[in-house]
């Protein structure tokens, strides 16, 4: 993962109108659900790494549209699908927030962002995955933690 990754729509269950910009992407109309692939370190100098948590800006937003349900999801060989990470918190306030996913085992991820656009504009960037070394995740420690940024704030 690295800077300039993008955001898919989610298939059948997309916004109907959206746009995507290098460091964000917006839903100008519609319910849907978007979707990114995030790729961690598996390990880093004979180190175990997992991540520990993700973080996102809703940048801009305009009534009525806001983020219904944010989950991070394990992919890959050997695991079972389920959120890893959930956070289901209505979010209608221009700021950055935090979902922390503990997962030790998985080395890769997708981000899902689900939206009620309505008639309004909901904008997000700064998108942000935190790998952290596996010993330490289960602590909720932060030391030694490596961030990776797939989108900068405009």
């Amino acid at each position: 993962m690295g800077y300039g990754q993008t955001f898919s729509l989610h298939g059948a269950f997309a916004p109907s109108t959206s746009s995507q910009f290098p460091d964000a992407f917006q839903v100008t109309s519609g319910n849907g659900a978007i979707q990114m692939n995030l790729e961690g370190p598996a390990m880093i100098g004979g180190i175990d790494y997992g991540l520990e948590s993700l973080s996102y800006c809703l940048f801009q937003r305009f009534a009525p549209g806001f983020i219904t349900n944010v989950s991070v999801v394990a992919t890959g060989p050997s695991v079972n699908f389920l959120p890893s990470a959930s956070d289901s918190t209505a979010r209608s306030v221009v700021g950055c927030y935090s979902v922390m996913v503990n997962n030790t085992t998985a080395t890769s991820f997708t981000l899902a962002i689900v939206f009620d656009g309505g008639g309004g504009l909901v904008e997000v960037s700064n998108v942000t995955a935190t790998w952290a070394p596996a010993s330490a995740i289960p602590l909720m420690l932060d030391q030694g933690a490596t961030s990776l940024r797939a989108m900068a704030l405009r």
